[in-house]
C-alpha cells in the first residue's frame, strides 16, 4: 500500500502514511464506515509541493474488492489554510482590540474618577461646614451631580466587565433585612425630592442570613428603584415588596416586585428595555436623563446570581419589575458586622502614611482621615515613601495608604520594596491600595504586589473608616 502513495512522499510524513495505509487498518475502517481516505504531503523532484488524498471503497456489497482512488487536493487544502490563517487572524485582532478596549476603559476611569474625587471629596467637606442657605444648596447639587458622572462611570465599566465574564460574585453572610434596609436608605431622599409615595412591603419575606455578594444584590434593586425614580412624576406611588415563595433548609426562594406609577413603556419599545444603551424617549419621560445601561446591568447581574427578571408595563400608567432568585440560607449568626461598625475608636490616635501625588486627593484624604483622629504624614511618590518608612523608627506607622500611579516609583514598586525591607514591621503592616484603578484586575495586582486591600476613588468615607479599622483591630 505504501507503494501505491508514491515515492514522492514528503520525508516528514512516511511513517504517519505507512500507518495510514496499513491494509488492516484500512479494512477496518471500511467494515466500521463503509469509505476511508487519509491526506498526505507530497514533494515533487523539483521541489514544488502538494496534497494527495487516497480514498478507498468497497466495489459492490458483498465487499471482495476495494476501489483506491488519488486525487490531487493542493488547491482546496491551500483554501483551507486560507480561511483557517483568515480565522487566526481574525481572532489576535479581536483579542488585541479587546484588550486596547480595557485598557481604554480602565484608563478613561482613571482619568474621570482622580477629579471626580476632588468635586466630591470638597463637597463633603465643604457640606459639614458653616454655609449659607443659597451655598448649602449649590454643593448639594454639585454633589448629585457629581454622584451621577460616578454612577454612569460605574455602570459603564460593570457592563464591560459583565459582557467579558470579568465579574465574580463575592458571596458573604448577610441579614435580608440589612440588604432591603440599604437599599431603601439609599433612594428614600430621591424619593422624598418628589414627594413619591414610597412602599415597602416584605410581611411576606423571610429575615433569614444569606450567602450573597451583597453589592451586587444591592446594585440590582437600586437600579430598579432608581429607574422608577425617574420616571415617575411627582405625587405617584413606588411599591418594594418583597415575598418568599418557598423556604427550605438551605435555601430561600424569593420573588421581589418593584412597581411605579410613572409613564409606562410603550408597546413597541418593551422588547428593548433591556438592551444596552436603548431608553425610549417620549414626551411623558423627555426630563429624564440616564445613560441607558442600568436595565442592562440589572438583568445581567440576575442571570449572573442564577435568577430571571420580567417586565410588565401599560403605557402612561405604570411598569412593574419581577426578579425571581434563589439564595443560599445560612445560620442566623449575630450581627457583628453592625457591632464592628460601630467600633471605630480604634482609629483614634493611630498614624498613618499617606502615599499620593496629588495635591487635592492629600488634601480631602487627609481631612477625611483626621476627623477620626487619626495622625497623617504624607509622600509625594513611592520613592519618597520607602525613604520615609525606612527612615522612620519600626512601629512609627500603624498603616500605609497606597496610591497606585505616581511619578519616580508607582504603588506596587513602593509596596514591594516596604515588603522586601527587612524591618521587623515590614511584613506586618498594612498596606492600602487607594487609587482610581478600579477594575478587578487592578485589586489582583495590588494584592499580588504585597498589599493587605484596595479602596477605590472617589474615595467613600465609610469604606476608608472600615477597611482601616478591619486592618489595625487584627
Amino acid at each position: 500500500m505504501l507503494a501505491t502513495c508514491g515515492a514522492e512522499i514528503d520525508p516528514g510524513e512516511r511513517e504517519r502514511c505507512r500507518q495510514a495505509a496499513d491494509f488492516d487498518r484500512v479494512l477496518e475502517a471500511l467494515n466500521r464506515g463503509g469509505e476511508y481516505s487519509f491526506v498526505f504531503g507530497t514533494r515533487a523532484k523539483d521541489g514544488r509541493e502538494s496534497r494527495k488524498q487516497l480514498a478507498y471503497h468497497y466495489l459492490n456489497e458483498k465487499r471482495e474488492e476495494v476501489l483506491l482512488t488519488r486525487a490531487d487536493v493542493t488547491e482546496a487544502f491551500r483554501q483551507e489554510q486560507e480561511r483557517a490563517e483568515k480565522l487566526r487572524l481574525a481572532l489576535r485582532e479581536a483579542e488585541r482590540a479587546n484588550t486596547m478596549k480595557t485598557e481604554f476603559l480602565s484608563n478613561v476611569s482613571h482619568d474621570m474618577r482622580t477629579p471626580l474625587n476632588a468635586v466630591l471629596g470638597y463637597t463633603r467637606l465643604a457640606l459639614e461646614g458653616e454655609n449659607g442657605p443659597a451655598t448649602a444648596e449649590y454643593l448639594e447639587k454639585i454633589q448629585r451631580a457629581g454622584n451621577i458622572l460616578l454612577s454612569l462611570i460605574n455602570d459603564t465599566l460593570d457592563l464591560s466587565k459583565i459582557e467579558t465574564g470579568a465579574i465574580m460574585l463575592k458571596k458573604a453572610p448577610i441579614s435580608c433585612g440589612e440588604v432591603i434596609s440599604k437599599v431603601v436608605a439609599s433612594v428614600r431622599p430621591a424619593m422624598d425630592a418628589k414627594h413619591i409615595r414610597f412602599r415597602v412591603d416584605n410581611s411576606r419575606a423571610v429575615m433569614a442570613t444569606i450567602n450573597v455578594d451583597a453589592l451586587r444584590l444591592q446594585e440590582i434593586f437600586m437600579n430598579l428603584l432608581s429607574n422608577a425614580v425617574k420616571f415617575t412624576p411627582e405625587g405617584g406611588e413606588i411599591t418594594l415588596s418583597v415575598e418568599c415563595v418557598g423556604l427550605e433548609k438551605n435555601c430561600v426562594h424569593d420573588r421581589v416586585v418593584v412597581r411605579d406609577t410613572g409613564c409606562g413603556i410603550s408597546p413597541a419599545f418593551l422588547p428593548k428595555v433591556f438592551e444596552p444603551f436603548s431608553q425610549e424617549r417620549t414626551d411623558r419621560n423627555a426630563g429624564a436623563g440616564g445613560s441607558g445601561l442600568g436595565l442592562s446591568i440589572v438583568k445581567r447581574l440576575v442571570e449572573l446570581m442564577g435568577g430571571t427578571i420580567e417586565v410588565h408595563s401599560e403605557y402612561g400608567k405604570g411598569t412593574e419589575f419581577v426578579v425571581l432568585l434563589d439564595f443560599e440560607r445560612m445560620d442566623d449568626a449575630p450581627e457583628l458586622q453592625k457591632q464592628e461598625e460601630r467600633d471605630m475608636a480604634v482609629l483614634s490616635g493611630r498614624r498613618v502614611l499617606l502615599c499620593e501625588d496629588n495635591a487635592m486627593n492629600v488634601e480631602i484624604a487627609k481631612k477625611l482621615l483626621e476627623l477620626r483622629g487619626i495622625e497623617v504624614e504624607c509622600a509625594g511618590n513611592g520613592q519618597l515613601g520607602l525613604e520615609r518608612f525606612l527612615a522612620a523608627g519600626p512601629g512609627r506607622y500603624d498603616a500605609i495608604l497606597m496610591d497606585i500611579r505616581m511619578p519616580v516609583m508607582d504603588g506596587y514598586e513602593a509596596a514591594r520594596r516596604i515588603r522586601a525591607s527587612g524591618r521587623p514591621d515590614a511584613a506586618d503592616i498594612p498596606i492600602i491600595a487607594m487609587s482610581a484603578d478600579a477594575y478587578d484586575e487592578d485589586v489582583k495586582k495590588t494584592l499580588e504586589a504585597g498589599m493587605d486591600g484596595h479602596i477605590a476613588k472617589p474615595i467613600d468615607p465609610a469604606v476608608l473608616y472600615e477597611t482601616l479599622r478591619s486592618r489595625l483591630a487584627k
